[in-house]
């Protein structure tokens, strides 16, 4: 299984939680959720959007993902189409309302 973290982390407001946020992705969805769950996120905060099946982690949890063997990549990296190549497959094609609205800093 590989799961895959970028280096995105944009600085955001998301419900109570202000931090830079990453994505984190796999290869497959089984994957990603498996990954997740070992890094104590629930399923129902997978982002299942067009642009790529993901989770959006902070800082914090990044480093724990790449301590339990998240490949860490670049964006903009040819790895890292690849991979938000995959993540955009693994959508569902159901669209869900935002739960939170995220609120970018200025």
């Amino acid at each position: 299984m590989t799961a895959y973290i970028d280096d995105y982390r944009i600085e955001a407001q998301v419900g109570h939680i202000h931090a830079h946020w990453s994505h984190l992705m796999a290869d497959s969805r089984a994957e990603l959720l498996e990954f997740g769950v070992r890094l104590g996120l629930r399923p129902a905060w997978l982002q299942d959007k067009i642009s790529g099946v993901h989770f959006d982690v902070t800082d914090e949890t990044r480093a724990e993902a790449i301590r339990l063997g998240a490949v860490p990549i670049r964006c903009r990296s040819e790895e890292w189409k690849r991979v938000v190549d995959e993540a955009r497959q693994q959508f569902s094609g159901e669209r869900r309302p935002r739960r939170y609205p995220v609120e970018p800093i200025a």
